[in-house]
């Protein structure tokens, strides 16, 4: 598998930073475990912390770090076991002691405790970060030789790992709800390379978590009151959104394998029936649970 350059670092970068962009990418490459490098890079940020440096700050490393995993995902090839190793590494980290920073904000006095990710605590601010990454557009974060294309697949690839891994839920970003193109448009009549961007990303999002979708599908969720409604309706929505895209001669023979691609793979999952955990894991509630509270 090939070696993967991440896009991090600044010529004016501190030596610590430096310190967290090589753990990542050795992470991302496999010289370096998940564990190994959670250890590595919280020793390093906390360490920082406690030096008293004045322009060390909680939520600012937090944000660093936040951002450097956003952008590394970017960039590792979606089916690269580096997206994977990112996961891992987020799992890793919140299994280490944890670890109380205070810190004083608009004169008053609080404390980060470092590592959990949870809905409670908004994910500490990583499902924020990662939805200004992807609204803030790729452009900025791309380099020149880069397609946007394959850096939005490799962005949507990662993001349904952390939903089917129980890490993070960003399904806000999916490219299966609105606003994106797939989700808004028909395949024979949108624009086409706005649409094959966003069918690029809705396959990533069924390939790598398929079988969490169709859970919560199943189960009639309800991520957050109020919010959209996940029911068996919504998965055959996306499933004729796909067979229309299969059968679309403007989309080209790359563009109708992409969604036979998707399809094979719901089809595979409706076999298998529910088999995942996930609302439980994350606290979802069900449509129905939801009525028999009223």
């Amino acid at each position: 598998m090939s070696t993967v350059k991440l896009p991090l670092g600044t010529p004016d970068e501190i030596p610590e930073e430096k310190l967290v962009n090589e753990a990542l990418e050795s992470l991302v490459n496999g010289t370096l475990t998940s564990k190994d490098a959670a250890q590595k890079i919280d020793s390093v940020i906390i360490t920082d912390l406690r030096s008293g440096k004045s322009n060390s700050h909680p939520l600012g490393w937090e944000h660093y770090l936040w951002d450097s995993i956003g952008r590394s995902a970017m960039v590792v090839p979606a089916d690269h076991a580096g997206q994977d190793r990112l996961v891992h590494f987020l799992q890793d980290i919140q299994n280490l002691p944890k670890t109380t920073i205070p810190f004083a904000a608009n004169g008053a006095e609080h404390e980060k405790i470092f590592w959990t990710l949870n809905a409670s605590n908004g994910y500490s601010g990583l499902s924020q970060w990662l939805w200004e990454l992807k609204e803030g557009g790729f452009q900025r974060h791309e380099r020149p030789s880069e397609d946007s294309s394959f850096l939005h697949q490799n962005f949507a690839a990662f993001l349904a790992r952390l939903l089917s891994n129980g890490v993070v839920e960003a399904t806000r970003l999916s490219d299966l709800i609105r606003p994106s193109a797939f989700a808004t448009k028909n395949a024979s009549n949108s624009n086409l390379e706005e649409y094959v961007i966003a069918l690029r990303g809705a396959k990533r999002w069924i390939l790598h978590a398929g079988d969490a979708l169709y859970e919560m599908c199943q189960k009639q969720t309800l991520i957050e009151i109020p919010g959209p409604k996940w029911t068996p309706t919504v998965w055959s929505g996306w499933k004729n959104k796909f067979e229309q895209a299969a059968k679309a001669e403007n989309l080209g023979a790359e563009g109708r394998e992409i969604a036979a691609q998707a399809l094979e793979r719901m089809d595979q999952v409706e076999q298998r029936g529910v088999t995942t955990t996930i609302c439980e894991t994350f606290g979802f509630t069900s449509i129905e649970q939801e009525e028999d509270d009223e």
